[in-house]
């Protein structure tokens, strides 16, 4: 983006002024070369014009004992032109330079090489007003790029943008960055800010890339996020969440038995498989469900085995002592564990405006085994009825949720949603359906990764007549 910031000079050269041009000429080649004022001693002193070999070359000035000392004025053979101070035959001091491209620089000089201060104009309209040094920007100025208006404020070394300054890119939609920058690369710590993304960025850079804390708008996805960067994205990006209902389970209908249950076994959660919610045709779904998004679960390390105490006695293993157990003695039939939920990260407290939206699919879901400890998929189709993880669903219902239930979308706040005011059609079949809620975060933080759908299960009932409504 700050390529637009090129070289002020090119293979810009220090004007030689000097060399084997005879600085006491005498006779016929002084004349030939020189009209002007001359001391006693035949040098050039005072006013005058003096023609170089190459009398593309003129100086008109002051002398000084043959050299070019004061004000004077060099021209050159391609249009170049430089008016101001010269100081023992070399350019120095305060002048005024106009090259045959159509740059111009005001400012200081030494030794022929712009040094200092001073503004260098550029023919596309680009300028430099700031500090030199031998003929590179260095130390603190002001550069506009011409053709796209990009603009830096700040400190400059050997020609680069290098330590604190201000960047404004017209060419990337009004983009600034204030902060610090090495080798032209934003890096260090800074803010950026986008005016027609409306992406924002606050922290630290690394070789032109965000890389490090920071907090961030990322404005195509809607989502605000404080945490670690890498490589220019956020690097702590949740993988899954878990769902609640909040309202309290209605007293069972008379036509609702209870739920067949395994001796110690917990009663199921309302909206799970084994005790889906009832919801009439074009009526709303229970809620509202609260949804808690999470980080990868990070299990804790290994415990430490404790130091072996070395002046303790040794247990020497002799030839006496019990019978080594035959294979097989002993081998008790290994109880089956059962297989555990898939175990949460913390709450991703650190984004909001992760959005969601619901989907309503026939039939209960199907869960797909994941390893308690990395999530990850074992292809194993079980039976469980946890309302996370990742499943399979059946087809999307073709009338299912109305239009402007389908249409809604829900924004995670702080790691935390609530899902409410979804209905059912009224021509929706009766049955048991999935209503799945699922992640839709757009843009580029979207891409980095999106949680894992989660559901409750409802078991939708006909609509009573008018005449069995009344009674």
């Amino acid at each position: 983006r700050e390529a637009s910031f090129r070289p002020a000079t090119g293979s810009m050269a220090a004007i030689q002024t000097g060399g084997p041009d005879g600085v006491t000429l005498h006779g016929i080649e002084l004349v030939r070369r020189y009209a002007g004022d001359v001391n006693p001693a035949g040098l050039r002193h005072g006013k005058g014009k003096y023609e170089f070999p190459n009398p593309a070359y003129t100086y008109e000035g002051d002398f000084v004992e043959g050299r070019k000392h004061g004000a004077g004025t060099f021209t050159t053979p391609c249009g170049g032109k430089y008016v101001g101070d010269f100081v023992d035959d070399e350019i120095t001091g305060r002048g005024e330079r106009v090259w045959g491209d159509g740059r111009t620089y005001d400012g200081t000089f030494k030794l022929g090489e712009m040094h200092g201060e001073g503004t260098l104009r550029r023919p596309d309209g680009g300028s430099y007003t700031g500090e030199w040094a031998t003929n590179r920007r260095h130390g603190r100025g002001h550069d506009t790029h011409g053709p796209s208006g990009d603009v830096y404020v700040g400190e400059w070394h050997e020609d680069m943008r290098h330590g604190v300054g201000k960047s404004t890119l017209k060419s990337a939609g009004d983009e600034t960055y204030d902060g610090e920058w090495q080798r032209n690369l934003r890096h260090g710590r800074g803010q950026m800010a986008n005016a027609s993304t409306g992406e924002t960025y606050d922290g630290e850079w690394h070789e032109g890339k965000r890389h490090g804390e920071g907090k961030g708008h990322h404005a195509s996805s809607g989502v605000d996020y404080v945490g670690e960067y890498v490589n220019d994205d956020p690097s702590s990006i949740p993988d899954n969440c878990d769902v609640e209902v909040v309202p309290p389970r209605p007293p069972r209908g008379e036509d609702e038995p209870e739920p067949e249950l395994d001796e110690g076994e917990d009663p199921p959660a309302w909206g799970s498989e084994k005790d889906p919610m009832r919801v009439t045709q074009g009526e709303g779904v229970p809620g509202p469900l609260r949804l808690t998004v999470r980080l990868p679960y990070v299990p804790p390390p290994p415990p430490t085995p404790p130091l072996e105490d070395e002046t303790a006695p040794k247990e020497e293993s002799g030839e006496e002592g019990g019978e080594e157990e035959a294979p097989g003695d002993g081998d008790e039939e290994t109880e089956e564990k059962p297989i555990e939920p898939p175990k949460f990260g913390e709450v991703a407290s650190h984004e909001s405006g992760r959005r969601f939206q619901c989907f309503l699919h026939a039939g209960a879901p199907t869960a797909v085994e994941t390893d308690p400890g990395t999530n990850d998929d074992s292809s194993v189709v079980t039976e469980h009825v946890w309302s996370y993880g990742r499943w399979t669903y059946g087809d999307e219902a073709e009338k299912g949720l109305t239009d402007e239930s389908s249409a809604m979308t829900f924004t995670a706040n702080d790691g935390h949603c609530e899902v409410d005011g979804i209905s059912i059609c009224e021509d929706t079949e009766p049955g048991v359906y999935t209503l799945v809620v699922r992640d839709v975060t757009a843009g580029r933080y979207g891409e980095l990764g999106r949680v894992h759908d989660v559901h409750v299960v409802i078991d939708v009932k006909q609509k009573p007549e008018p005449e069995e409504a009344a009674e």
